[in-house]
């Protein structure tokens, strides 16, 4: 008798939270699309429900979202019950809910300078009383942001100390100053990177890494609503464009961001060894490339949202985001095929 199949589970959330949890649901459904025979081996399970038996896993994959322990306790509570039985039961793990832990944006500093990987450096500040013990160890500009989490909301740059203890008010603590970088390059052939603030985002499954967008911003905090994609999305600067008013710094902008993600992964090496010294096997990664070409990393998100065609200001059919969300199931069905072959021993027909 044929031994039977061993399968992938993965781990996710089953308790309501104010977090994305249908980006894991999303790609195994177009797993079992496009890659049939792989998509029929992958199970979800929730955490707050039983736990099936863990001995037909070849090999169990948590994605919660992070960092699970300071955030969400319920759910860190249950995941490390089910990592301690996979333990016991000799199934392999990857991303422990432990190293989830390591995104918080401290810990994940100190652990990517540790391994050489270039990032900002940081110091905790546990609470607002903390701040004033602190204050002499700041370099200036420095960013003040929260500790938990991957919004960037409430994210502040902070010129000298007096502004520092003006945005003190308005940050969430547990919070974290980080050291700033002037990521504009110089000369006159570097286009938008040298008119503009940028963050790049790289997606990393396993061994698989692939370029996803590049956000330009007059800003130096980057985020979608701050992109200068979102006010070309507006009906009257879209007439402007059509008029030739702004016409060339947006194409600037457009082109820029489809050469990225056409491009051949950047840096797949460094990518792959900044998620990996975090102890993860899959996330994005949001960066910069310096003035002096090399790249900074700002944070890694094992938890991330996908490019979506709903947000206008997104501008989804001059992006292509269709063709972006598509390109990453397709990095996850290919990563699944890795792990089925490295872990269940291969797909095979059941007899």
């Amino acid at each position: 008798m044929a031994k039977t199949q061993k399968r992938i589970l993965i781990v996710t959330e089953g308790r309501t939270i104010n977090r994305p949890t249908e980006v894991s649901e999303q790609m195994v459904a177009h797993t079992r699309k496009v890659r049939p025979e792989i998509g029929a081996l992958i199970d979800i399970h929730y955490t707050g429900t039983p736990v099936a038996d863990l001995t037909a896993y070849g090999v169990v994959l948590f994605r919660l979202a992070d960092p699970p322990k300071a955030l969400f306790p319920d759910i860190y509570a249950d995941a490390i019950e089910i990592a301690d039985a996979c333990e016991q039961a000799g199934v392999p793990i990857l991303q422990h809910p432990d190293a989830l832990n390591n995104t918080q944006k401290s810990t994940q500093s100190e652990i990517w300078q540790a391994h050489g990987i270039r990032s900002a450096k940081s110091i905790a500040i546990p609470s607002r009383a903390a701040l004033d013990g602190v204050l002499k160890d700041l370099p200036y500009p420095c960013i003040l942001r929260p500790d938990l989490g991957h919004g960037k909301d409430r994210t502040y740059v902070c010129q000298n100390e007096a502004a520092l203890l003006s945005y003190a008010d308005k940050v969430e603590f547990p919070a974290v100053a980080l050291e700033y970088f002037d990521i504009k390059h110089a000369g006159s052939d570097a286009g938008p990177y040298g008119h503009y603030y940028h963050k790049k985002r790289s997606m990393v499954f396993g061994d698989i890494v692939m370029n996803s967008y590049v956000y330009f911003s007059d800003a130096r905090i980057i985020r979608r609503r701050t992109s200068l994609f979102t006010p070309h999305a507006k009906t009257s600067t879209r007439l402007l464009y059509h008029l030739g008013i702004g016409r060339a710094a947006f194409d600037s902008i457009l082109q820029a961001d489809l050469d990225y993600f056409h491009a051949p992964p950047e840096a797949p090496d460094l990518m792959k060894g900044a998620v990996r010294a975090l102890g993860l096997e899959i996330a994005a990664l949001d960066y910069s490339v310096g003035r002096d070409g090399e790249i900074v990393f700002w944070e890694a998100n094992p938890h991330f949202v996908l490019p979506s065609p709903a947000p206008l200001e997104l501008l989804p059919k001059l992006r292509q985001l269709d063709d972006r969300t598509m390109a990453i199931y397709d990095g996850f069905a290919t990563w699944m095929a890795t792990l089925a072959q490295q872990y269940c021993g291969g797909v095979r027909h059941q007899t």
